[in-house]
């Protein structure tokens, strides 16, 4: 393969070319390619911007619910995304042959679950949870829900009582 052939980020380019009987027949094509590249432009720029909301969105419910927790609910937190990610780093990379049926074809299993309800988080019996505990995990619930509807974490956490 030649140099011509190559694209950009220097895999093989994809082209395609069309012969047409006049000029203006051409330039009528020409100006339509653009256009649908430019719809398809301004298509991914919606995307991109409704990506980086969310994720402006998510940075703010973070800090919020960082900002509500006190400083052994973050030690703990912290430590348990410690022990998690060294529990991920010690595990053999996936392979094909390792995989789940699930995750080998993805497309032809059954639709995904719906998520069990925000109550169905609170499933553990009254006299194995401290009212502390029970009251925090409220506190989470109603946080969630509030960002869920765009409404204010921390006054969720507020309205709850949490410890």
């Amino acid at each position: 393969m030649d140099d011509q052939s190559r694209g950009p980020g220097g895999g093989a380019a994809v082209a395609f070319a069309t012969v047409e009987p006049s000029l203006s027949r051409a330039s009528a094509r020409l100006v339509e390619t653009m256009r649908v590249t430019l719809r398809h432009a301004q298509e991914i720029g919606a995307a991109v911007g409704e990506a980086e909301g969310a994720a402006s969105r998510a940075r703010a419910v973070a800090a919020a619910a960082d900002a509500a927790a006190s400083d052994a609910e973050l030690l703990m937190v912290g430590s348990e995304v410690e022990r998690i990610s060294a529990a991920l780093a010690a595990m053999p990379p996936r392979t094909a042959a390792s995989a789940t049926p699930l995750e080998r074809m993805p497309s032809q299993v059954a639709p995904p679950l719906e998520p069990p309800p925000l109550s169905s988080a609170v499933s553990a019996p009254a006299a194995l949870v401290s009212p502390v505990t029970q009251a925090a995990r409220e506190a989470a619930m109603a946080a969630i829900a509030a960002a869920a509807a765009g409404g204010s974490p921390a006054a969720a956490i507020a309205a709850a009582g949490a410890p």
